[in-house]
């Protein structure tokens, strides 16, 4: 699938070949299945909807080098996150997630991790394995401290 395969009330919001689509702030209730046939999509924005859950082939979308998830309503992210080897920035802040899978701490080329504004309690150690990281954006969240890992 192409994108002139995208539906008409899409296509203004997703790039000519295919690589970018910005879906922010379009009511949606779950992530358009279309989507899944974008094979060189490196850029996918998904923020400010109404997802409550994302559909298992999205964490195989290996092309994917930004995926933004905020402001949803997204209570849990899965371990196959980790599928997501080329993501450098992951934006999960104005969710519900009480916890992060440990295996975000194999996302090794991540250099932005939002995580702000959840229900966040704790954090894996793994996420001091994320040597890349330039930003993490935790406020917001209810963590009395931080894995010690983060430090390296």
């Amino acid at each position: 699938m192409g994108p002139a395969e995208v539906p008409p009330e899409f296509r203004g919001r997703v790039s000519d070949d295919g690589s970018q689509a910005l879906l922010s702030r379009m009511e949606l209730a779950s992530v358009p299945e279309w989507l899944r046939a974008l094979t060189t999509l490196s850029t996918l924005d998904l923020s400010d909807n109404e997802l409550t859950s994302v559909p298992e082939w999205l964490w195989n979308q290996a092309a994917l080098t930004s995926l933004n998830l905020g402001h949803n309503q997204l209570a849990s992210v899965p371990g196959s996150v980790a599928n997501l080897t080329a993501l450098t920035e992951l934006h999960l802040y104005g969710n519900w997630l009480e916890s992060v899978p440990e295996s975000l701490g194999n996302l090794t080329t991540l250099t932005h991790l939002e995580l702000q504004e959840n229900r966040l309690s704790s954090l894996p150690e793994s996420l001091g394995n994320l040597t890349a990281l330039s930003t993490l954006r935790l406020f917001r969240n209810q963590l009395p401290s931080v894995p010690e890992s983060l430090g390296t």
